[in-house]
């Protein structure tokens, strides 16, 4: 017996219909009274602020160099109300290996750092992996180009690239560009 467990997913955006629906179904396979809630912008934004939800997407983009983002995401001046701390994570532990990454003087203390912060912060368990995607999804003209290799994580910074005029003048022929 005891009692049935509820959770209520929140959305604002039917994005997320392919990822969720079949989680909620999954939930209540397990015997959780799981809830799929369809909330406007508006909602979502004051919802989440107020972290009046049980559960809701949310991501942590960060830098390849870690910064004051974190601060924002994970530390406890931003735990009551906040955007960006959508967990309401409070941990003096958390703030101090911010502070360390913060101040590391070189490459290892920095590593060190940063690998504390990620195991204490998935101790946590506030986070349920949902999918990932490891492509990026552009569209582009063919008349632009950019160098064979780009940066490693990124599709590479548009500074990189560079317009090809013969190729930009044959689009124009075809009548594709005017």
């Amino acid at each position: 017996a005891g009692e049935t467990l509820t959770i209520e997913i929140i959305e604002d955006s039917p994005t997320f219909d392919r990822v969720h629906l079949p989680f909620i179904d999954n939930l209540k396979a397990a015997g959780i009274d799981a809830i799929y809630s369809r909330i406007d912008p508006a909602q979502m934004t004051d919802r989440s602020r107020n972290y009046d939800f049980d559960m809701m997407v949310d991501q942590f983009p960060m830098s390849l160099e870690p910064s004051s983002g974190l601060k924002q995401y994970f530390g406890s001046e931003t735990a009551d109300q906040s955007v960006f701390n959508s967990m309401g994570l409070k941990s003096e532990a958390v703030d101090t290996l911010i502070e360390h990454v913060m101040n590391a003087q070189n490459k290892a203390e920095l590593a060190t750092s940063v690998k504390a912060l990620d195991r204490t912060l998935r101790a946590y368990y506030f986070w349920v992996p949902q999918w990932f995607n490891d492509a990026y999804r552009v569209a582009y003209w063919d008349m632009y180009e950019h160098p064979e290799t780009l940066p490693p994580f990124a599709l590479g910074n548009l500074d990189f690239w560079w317009h090809n005029a013969e190729k930009a003048a044959d689009l124009k022929a075809k009548g594709v560009l005017r």
